[in-house]
């Protein structure tokens, strides 16, 4: 019978969870030509993606009960933290939503002309015939390859909402909460990406009168510099002037 274990002693190796790649503008702009060439249908779905940053199994089980469209705002009662969280829309991600909601209903409409009452639309995802599209991996991944994206993947969308984010100045700890995350050590792999805010953290240690001290000397430091430039100037022109004089004298 063993008595300890006997990995006990073995120097377990570091997990590397911490992949941040996410789509810039020029790479969202040649997948959206894709799925606007191949597959339109599904563009809403992307958009709403990258601009919600829903897990996959929340945006593909989203239904319309939980939207609403006056608001501006989701409500997902059940997350993987096991907690509610409210997302906000924007206006990319409302008009998506919008669409969905149209080509759903001009279905139904022409299915009732047709003797087929269908009801209200429940979930969000559904194509117009109601299949779900949740094979995103299938069409997503399709559409990647042939815009030549490497090295993406849907879940990365989420990434890049995150991302995006962080660029535009929001603090870590409302990224985590819209990103639905219970602490906010997981959202500190996209610290990097805001390295002006960090600037501004560490500037605050400064007292205001040094820090204007500091701008002040910037200033008439620049401003020497520009003296300088433009004495050289003078003196390069009037270089110049004696030449031409003396040419014009021979």
């Amino acid at each position: 019978m063993l008595t300890a274990n006997p990995a006990a002693l073995v120097k377990a190796k570091p997990e590397h969870n911490e992949r941040t790649r996410f789509l810039s503008a020029e790479e969202e702009s040649r997948l959206l030509t894709v799925l606007n060439q191949n597959c339109p249908q599904h563009i809403p779905a992307f958009r709403v993606s990258i601009h919600m940053g829903m897990r996959a199994g929340e945006q593909f089980q989203l239904k319309w009960c939980d939207v609403s469209l006056d608001r501006r705002q989701i409500s997902l009662a059940v997350t993987k933290n096991g907690k509610a969280r409210h997302i906000p829309l924007n206006a990319i991600a409302l008009r998506a939503l919008q669409e969905r909601k149209r080509v759903q209903q001009d279905y139904r409409a022409k299915q009732k002309e047709k003797g087929a009452d269908l009801g209200e639309p429940v979930y969000v995802f559904r194509d117009a015939d109601e299949n779900p599209q949740h094979n995103y991996r299938r069409w997503f991944n399709e559409a990647l390859a042939e815009a030549k994206i490497k090295d993406d993947s849907w879940h990365c969308n989420r990434h890049t909402f995150a991302s995006r984010l962080v660029m535009a100045g929001v603090d870590l700890r409302t990224v985590a909460e819209l990103m639905g995350r219970s602490s906010i050590q997981m959202t500190m792999r996209y610290a990097h990406l805001a390295p002006q805010h960090n600037r501004t953290a560490v500037d605050r240690l400064v007292p205001v009168s040094m820090s204007n001290r500091s701008a002040k000397k910037g200033e008439k430091s620049s401003q020497r510099e520009n003296e300088v430039v433009t004495n050289r100037k003078r003196v390069s022109g009037s270089k110049s002037g004696n030449q031409n004089n003396s040419i014009e004298i021979n």
